[in-house]
């Protein structure tokens, strides 16, 4: 059976873990359902051995979502005080995809942009989840004089 640590562990699991689980399971249950009844399986067996199979392809037909995040600032740094900046973003695969440091849920599309004020130097982190996983990505905005 595989090792729960490679799914249940403190990061997001990959698709390849889960679908690696996802067939040791459904290897387990035709062992046991077949070694207790050798039989061809019917009713409710049979039922959860074509949804794991369903599962197990869904999981392996969706790619993670990926998400790339870059600033652009005119002057480079911006000068004390602040200024205005643009953030953009490009993401696949994504049902969602959000900005922190108040900027929210953005368009999980192509990609996109958003004007921002910024009055000390900061970083981004965007976030873009999908079905079977998440990706981050970082872009700092740098303010003259203030780290």
């Amino acid at each position: 059976m595989a090792d729960k640590k490679a799914v249940t562990g403190g990061s997001e699991p990959s698709t390849e873990s889960v679908v690696n689980l996802l067939a040791s399971i459904l290897d387990e249950v035709q062992k046991q359902v077949l070694r207790k009844t050798p039989k061809e399986l019917e009713g409710q067996a049979l039922q959860a051995v074509e949804q794991f199979k369903e599962i197990e392809a869904a999981l392996a037909l969706r790619p993670l979502p990926t998400i790339s995040l870059r600033a652009e600032q005119n002057p480079n740094p911006l000068p004390f005080g602040g200024g205005k900046a643009k953030l953009i973003w490009t993401s696949t695969n994504a049902q969602t995809v959000s900005i922190d440091q108040n900027v929210g849920e953005v368009e999980p599309t192509a990609g996109g942009f958003i004007d921002i004020f910024v009055e000390v130097t900061t970083t981004f982190r965007a976030t873009a989840k999908g079905p079977c996983g998440s990706a981050t990505a970082e872009a700092t905005v740098i303010v003259e004089g203030i780290l």
